[in-house]
C-alpha cells in the first residue's frame, strides 16, 4: 500500500502541479488525459489527486485555483469516489472559488477571480443537476448560494432546453418552405 501511494506522489502530485502552472485559459488536455488515466484505476492515487486539488485551491493566485478547479470538475463528473471526497470539502472549494466570504476575497489577478467565479457557480449548478439528489450537501450549496447569497446561476438546462425548442421550431419552419416547394414544382409539373 505504501509502495503505491509512493509510485502515486511521483505520478498524480506532479501531473497535477503542471497542469496548473500556466497561464492557458484551460488545461492542457494532454495532461488532463494523463492526469484522468493515472488516477482511473486506483483510489489511492484519486484520493491524493483530491488531497493535491484542494491544496491547490488554497493558493494566492486565481489562475492557480481555475485550473484546479477545471481538473476537479472533470474527475466530478467521472468518479463517485472523487465526488465523495470533494463534497466532504465543499464548504471550503465554494469559499476558495466563489469567494462569498468577505474576510476570504479571492485573490488576483482580477480578471481571472471573476472567471473562476462565474466557473465554480456553473459548475456547481451543473453538479446539483446530476447529482444534486444523492448529495445533500450540493443542493444546500446551491441553494445557499442561489437563495441566501442571491448569486445568479446561468441557468444551463433551461437554456439548453430553450435552444432545443428554438432548433425545433427553425426545423419546422424549414420543413414546411421546402413542402410548399415541393407542392408548387408539383402542381406546376403536374399540369404539364
Amino acid at each position: 500500500m505504501e509502495e503505491e501511494e509512493e509510485r502515486g506522489r511521483s505520478l498524480v502530485v506532479p501531473l497535477i502541479e503542471k497542469a496548473t502552472n500556466s497561464t492557458a485559459a484551460e488545461v492542457d488536455p494532454r495532461l488532463l488525459k494523463a492526469i484522468k488515466s493515472t488516477v482511473r484505476y486506483s483510489d489511492a492515487h484519486l484520493r491524493l489527486a483530491a488531497q493535491t486539488l484542494m491544496s491547490l485551491m488554497k493558493r494566492d493566485h486565481s489562475q492557480v485555483r481555475y485550473l484546479a478547479l477545471l481538473i476537479i470538475d472533470e474527475l466530478f463528473m467521472r468518479s463517485k469516489l472523487f465526488r465523495n471526497l470533494v463534497v466532504e470539502n465543499l464548504d471550503q472549494l465554494l469559499s476558495l472559488s466563489v469567494g462569498f466570504r468577505r474576510n476570504h476575497p479571492l485573490p488576483a489577478p482580477a480578471s481571472v477571480a471573476s472567471v473562476l467565479r462565474a466557473k465554480a457557480i456553473e459548475f456547481l449548478e451543473k453538479w446539483n443537476d446530476s447529482f444534486g439528489i444523492h448529495y445533500r450537501q450540493l443542493r444546500l450549496g446551491y441553494d445557499y448560494l442561489k437563495n441566501t447569497l442571491r448569486f445568479q446561476f446561468p441557468n444551463l438546462q433551461a437554456n439548453a432546453a430553450r435552444i432545443q425548442q428554438e432548433r425545433r421550431e427553425r426545423e419546422m419552419r424549414t420543413k414546411e418552405i421546402l413542402l410548399k416547394k415541393f407542392e408548387s414544382f408539383r402542381r406546376k409539373f403536374s399540369s404539364k
